[in-house]
């Protein structure tokens, strides 16, 4: 007998009505998404996208398919899925602790510490420039002046 190709699982899978989560057992992204080819648009699919699209059509084009209380990047139940904002799947990620933490020192750019930025912000807030303390530091008198007025290292 033929294993079920990928497809046909998830046409067999977003016909599941249940309250647990429904988790894709196929090919998956790096990120723990569900992923399906699409031959027709020759392209890799979000699965959660079109699992949600097949039970409630998209509010407008902005909208992202979020994952509601179960987290469960690889799970396709519609009931666990719902339609929300970028700004709001933003939000979600930083009150669920999933957002990837790459500010500040954990920046593979960064070319400063925390302290060093208290202490730029700490000598400016004392009344000494921000140029004198760009030539101090050796940096330009703009990252000083981004950082002082929190464009960077908010």
């Amino acid at each position: 007998m033929r294993p079920a190709s990928a497809k046909s699982d998830f046409e067999r899978m977003v016909l599941i009505e249940t309250d647990e989560c429904v988790v894709w057992e196929h090919a998956c992204w790096k990120n723990g998404y569900g992923q399906l080819w699409l031959p027709e648009s020759r392209t890799l699919g979000r699965v959660h996208v079109m699992a949600l699209e097949r039970r409630t059509p998209r509010p407008s084009p902005d909208m992202w398919a979020l994952h509601g209380e179960c987290h469960n990047r690889a799970c396709i139940n519609y009931r666990h899925l719902y339609w929300g904002t970028p700004k709001r799947n933003q939000d979600d990620r930083k009150r669920d602790g999933t957002m990837s933490v790459n500010r500040g020192e954990a920046n593979g750019r960064a070319t400063l510490t925390q302290a060093e930025v208290d202490d730029i912000r700490a000598a400016i807030a004392a009344g000494e420039s921000q140029k004198s303390v760009a030539m101090r530091l050796g940096r330009s008198h703009g990252h000083i002046s981004l950082i002082y007025n929190r464009k960077i290292w908010k």
